[in-house]
């Protein structure tokens, strides 16, 4: 019988790869100490840019006969946000770097130990103006895709 793959564990390795670039990280939601400190405009006003991490649907599994579910890609969707366009793309081109970090590193993802294949871009988004504050901030939404193979 094949074991169940948990992915709470390899969700918990991004967010942690992607702490290293510094700036608050969110797990699915904005994350404390991010975007505007103050009133946008305000003396003193400043925006702290940020990364949010949210999982996606895996719907691709295979492997052997044996062990259908051997190998996974498991995507995920990296949202990048800062006070400018080029900030924000400074932000999403980190974290598809720190991402990347993964290859090669072996996880306990239940029962069972899985090696990081690669750790790739399914798509890398449009960089957004949200004008929902003045001055506006920009944001990009990349996909990343985690692809897992069951060690022996």
């Amino acid at each position: 019988m094949t074991a169940t793959l948990h992915r709470r564990p390899l969700t918990a390795a991004l967010l942690e790869s992607l702490l290293d670039a510094g700036k608050p990280v969110g797990d699915g939601v904005i994350p404390p100490g991010s975007a505007w400190s103050g009133e946008p405009n305000a003396p003193g006003s400043t925006f702290t840019p940020y990364l949010v991490l949210s999982t996606m649907t895996a719907n691709t599994s295979s492997g052997p006969v044996g062990d259908p579910q051997g190998d996974w890609r498991l995507p995920y969707l990296v949202q990048s946000f800062g006070a400018s366009r080029e900030q924000a793309e400074w932000m999403a081109d980190e974290a598809r770097e720190l991402a990347g970090g993964l290859r090669g590193q072996v996880l306990v993802l239940g029962a069972d130990r899985y090696k990081v294949q690669q750790v790739y871009s399914a798509s890398i988004g449009a960089v957004n103006r949200v004008d929902t504050y003045d001055p506006p901030y920009w944001g990009q939404q990349d996909q990343i895709v985690v692809w897992l193979t069951k060690e022996p």
